[in-house]
């Protein structure tokens, strides 16, 4: 599985999402729109060691939802 680790600065992980097993997605709620956030994912094995951490993502979030049509 994974942790994500994810803040509203660079370098600041201040919240955590985790997933297991070999889930390749996952979904992070209840950010603020038009905030900014960083991420940064680990791997972790089934003994819960954690992998150095990947290169820190930044996620801009829209401050509208998107507006979608159906098909």
């Amino acid at each position: 599985g994974y942790h994500l680790f994810y803040g509203p600065s660079p370098g600041s992980m201040a919240y955590a999402l985790h997933t297991a097993g070999q889930q390749l997605t996952a979904t992070l709620r209840g950010l603020d729109p038009g905030r900014t956030y960083y991420v940064r994912v680990h791997a972790h094995d089934g003994l819960g060691r954690l992998s150095e951490a990947s290169n820190e993502i930044v996620i801009g979030v829209p401050t509208t939802a998107p507006v979608t049509s159906p098909i």
